[in-house]
């Protein structure tokens, strides 16, 4: 009696153990089919309002880096553009504490014309011709006027950094389009990012 009891066992495991190895050759036959499908299915073209829906999204209150540009004074608008200039331009989307830690390993130098100014480059996107670079202060300091010929964004990340129309503070951003002129000045020092383009990187800075 024992021993077709026995037996019964261990036919119910083996049946068991072929059911399981049944369901994950399934399974991974299911996973192939899926895969497949992928290559199979023709293209779909994207919605040609696509940007728009995602930057309208992107400018709700839960968005903190788009809502810290709204803050700031550049709306998601700015923002698109700026990304379609260059990649660089997603970096002001970091968190300050990120950016000044990129910030401290960088090989600095005076900026010419400009007492009391470093700069330290730190990317460089050379499809587009734009720069990202750190500047900073470590007091009272004045950088000249200065025209864009393309558009630039400075992020303060430290201190206090103004021009003729705006004082700002960490966390404000200073959107200039091209065509138009401005000169820094800051009282006590400051630390900023900015994302500037080649040309007007070789005219001013």
């Amino acid at each position: 009696m024992e021993s077709r009891e026995d037996d019964r066992t261990d036919a119910a495991q083996d049946g068991a153990s072929k059911s399981v190895m049944a369901l994950e050759e399934l399974s991974a036959l299911d996973l192939q089919a899926i895969a497949l499908l992928s290559y199979a299915a023709p293209p779909q073209p994207l919605p040609t309002n696509l940007k728009q829906r995602l930057f309208a999204q992107l400018s709700q209150p839960e968005f903190g880096s788009i809502q810290a540009s709204l803050d700031s004074g550049v709306s998601p608008q700015d923002c698109a553009q700026e990304i379609e200039l260059s990649p660089l331009f997603e970096l002001l989307s970091q968190s300050i504490e990120t950016l000044k830690q990129a910030s401290q390993p960088l090989a600095w130098q005076p900026v010419q014309g400009a007492d009391g100014f470093e700069a330290a480059t730190w990317k460089i996107d050379r499809a587009y011709n734009y720069v990202a670079l750190f500047l900073r202060a470590k007091t009272r300091a004045h950088f000249p006027l200065h025209r864009h010929h393309q558009t630039e964004s400075l992020l303060v990340l430290a201190g206090d950094l103004s021009t003729a129309e705006r004082a700002c503070g960490a966390g404000d951003r200073i959107l200039s389009k091209p065509d138009t002129c401005h000169a820094l000045d800051t009282e006590a020092g400051c630390l900023v990012l900015a994302i500037v383009s080649v040309e007007d990187l070789q005219l001013s800075y």
